[in-house]
């Protein structure tokens, strides 16, 4: 017997199932969202975590922006240390407010969902935070989207209108940021 089989359609197959084996095909919905695992995900096995939190917490001392958010994830998930939500928040917001967007991601499910003690739910705070994720952000920018977009039909029309001229504001003055304050700029020709 003799099998026959079309190399396109077998690779197509392939890579369907790679996908779904891997969870990539999986649609998750903001309600049953495992933020924690997500991120544990993300950050790997922290063998020398308390090594590592230090060494990050010195660099923010020095001014650092960088290693912000994996502070917060380290405070929200206890690596090195007991969890501190409180100072994870912080920490992601500060992260969040400098346009970083893998902060702007975790603070929004955080503040979606609203399971964490001492932190109140903020669904319209959660859709302006996932509205702005930016590309480029691993899966976090499309799980962004999906989850602005459940948020965005739980909110009322006038509301949801009002967080998006803000978004839009937001964007035009931080692109203003830097031109003199008449706004308008000389343009010489070579």
């Amino acid at each position: 017997m003799t099998l026959k089989f079309k190399p396109k359609t077998t690779l197509m197959t392939f890579l369907a199932l790679l996908a779904l084996a891997s969870g990539c095909a999986r649609t998750a919905h903001l309600s049953d969202f495992d933020l924690k695992k997500h991120l544990e995900k993300e950050e790997g096995v922290q063998m020398y975590a308390a090594e590592t939190r230090r060494s990050m917490e010195q660099e923010v001392a020095m001014g650092n922006t960088d290693p912000l958010v994996k502070l917060a994830v380290y405070n929200y998930l206890g690596y090195g240390a007991s969890p501190n939500q409180p100072v994870a928040m912080q920490l992601l917001r500060r992260a969040a407010d400098k346009g970083d967007s893998r902060a702007r991601f975790t603070l929004g499910v955080i503040l979606a969902q609203g399971k964490e003690e001492g932190i109140a739910q903020d669904k319209a705070q959660a859709y302006k935070l996932l509205s702005t994720v930016g590309r480029g952000v691993e899966g976090n920018a499309d799980l962004a989207r999906r989850f602005a977009d459940e948020l965005k039909a739980q909110l009322p029309a006038d509301q949801v209108k009002a967080i998006d001229k803000s978004i839009t504001a937001d964007a035009i003055n931080s692109s203003l940021i830097g031109l003199p304050d008449d706004k308008t700029v000389d343009i010489k020709k070579p």
